[in-house]
């Protein structure tokens, strides 16, 4: 009856019900009123809503081909209609389906955890001592540029991702060693007076890794360099 039309119709219940239609359709010849009773079905079918899963799920497609190939102009036409319609139904749900994904992707933190917060789960440290913290830090320090050309903020973020999981592997955990010098990068990028240490670092001319073990000195800008004689010497300066 006209109940089905007002619900989600079942599986079991559109399968059915094309069924009915085919059956309808294949009899036509024998009988008038055939053809009445297989436009009714698909005119139900047609005001039912049906779930794209369901649509999926039982090949209704399969089901409408006999259908829409129907010598009969009005069972093709009405087939027809409905099989565009549950092509647009299906098209619909995959499309909010993808965009759910995207939502839901960036909360769900607590499911799969972030890269920089991978190592973080067996440490309980409070979070200005994580290393998500660490990075967050290095991203801020390097991205307060004035130049006119500003860079991808993924290539800013796997940078700082670099220079974290250097710190982390030569110190090994998050200790006094890791932060005094994660202190010093920051301070060094955050340096209005010397600039060249980011943009070195920003454009690739330094390798991320290495901040870990490069000195206050070898961090300094060109002219404090000059200015401290005992700095002039040209070799990298390790820890």
């Amino acid at each position: 009856g006209s109940s089905t039309t007002s619900n989600t119709m079942a599986d079991a219940t559109v399968l059915e019900w094309l069924h009915k239609a085919n059956e309808c359709a294949k009899r036509m010849g024998e009988d008038a009123k055939e053809k009445e009773r297989c436009l009714d079905v698909l005119h139900v079918l047609l005001k039912t809503e049906v779930e794209a899963r369901t649509i999926v799920k039982i090949r209704a497609g399969a089901h409408l081909k006999p259908l829409t190939a129907h010598v009969d102009v009005d069972v093709s036409r009405r087939a027809k209609e409905l099989r565009n319609r549950w092509k647009q139904v299906v098209a619909n749900a995959s499309t909010v389906k993808l965009s759910e994904t995207k939502t839901k992707s960036q909360p769900s933190t607590k499911d799969v955890p972030a890269p920089s917060q991978r190592n973080q789960t067996k440490r309980t440290e409070p979070p200005q001592g994580t290393r998500g913290k660490a990075v967050e830090l290095l991203i801020t320090a390097m991205e307060d540029v004035e130049e006119e050309h500003r860079i991808d903020a993924t290539v800013l973020e796997r940078i700082a991702q670099d220079v974290e999981q250097g710190l982390h592997e030569h110190f090994g955990d998050n200790g006094k060693g890791y932060k005094a010098q994660l202190r010093t990068i920051l301070f060094n990028l955050r340096d209005k007076q010397n600039p060249d240490f980011k943009r070195n670092l920003r454009e690739g001319n330094v390798q991320p890794e290495t901040l870990a073990t490069l000195s206050p000195e070898g961090m300094a800008s060109e002219r404090k360099k000059r200015r401290n004689p005992t700095n002039q010497s040209p070799r990298p300066v390790g820890m």
